[in-house]
């Protein structure tokens, strides 16, 4: 059984920089990019070809897929941090990045948020240009933020867990802030 810390930030937040950061400091810590573990289920049952179009699937095919990979997740062993999303952007509007059934099976100790300047964000993007982005704008980005918040709290509601943002202006001391938490 492991102990999920949930890691979250939108797309350009810098959550790799900042959890391999944190990772370095934290000894006997393991990492999973939630969206990573779909894909690798949907890639099984080639349902798609790549990560972007994960969000272009029915609900309840991309919520089997986050049961499948929430299952393998907390069958591991020691302290696992899920990099996810908290909220997806689609053209239906906002899903959750973990469902609550999904949230319970997790059962996560500690919710992080790592939020940045919207325009710093934007710029991240702008050079990212490998990937299909649904919020494009400092204003969209904006919104995608109090959605995230306010899906962290319930969250935390369901499972008792804390919930704690981390601002990423400095990568170094945003590493060392969440290394502290996992420790």
């Amino acid at each position: 059984m492991s102990d999920v810390y949930v890691v979250a930030g939108l797309s350009g937040v810098g959550k790799s920089s900042v959890v391999n950061r944190a990772l370095a400091q934290a000894s006997e810590v393991k990492r999973v990019n939630f969206g990573d573990a779909i894909l690798e289920e949907a890639l099984k049952q080639n349902l798609v070809e790549n990560r972007d179009e994960l969000r272009l699937l029915e609900t309840e095919v991309q919520r089997e897929l986050q049961a499948r990979a929430a299952k393998n997740i907390s069958e591991m062993e020691g302290k696992v941090v899920v990099d996810t999303h908290l909220t997806i952007p689609t053209p239906d509007g906002y899903v959750p990045g973990i469902p609550v059934d999904i949230l319970v099976s997790l059962n996560p100790k500690r919710i992080i948020i790592l939020e940045a300047d919207p325009g710093d964000i934007l710029k991240r993007r702008i050079l990212d240009r490998g990937r299909a982005r649904v919020d494009e704008s400092l204003e969209e980005i904006e919104e995608h933020f109090d959605f995230d918040r306010a899906a962290a709290i319930a969250m935390a509601i369901q499972v008792g867990a804390p919930v704690k943002i981390i601002r990423n202006d400095v990568v170094e001391e945003a590493g060392e802030e969440l290394a502290k938490l996992l420790s």
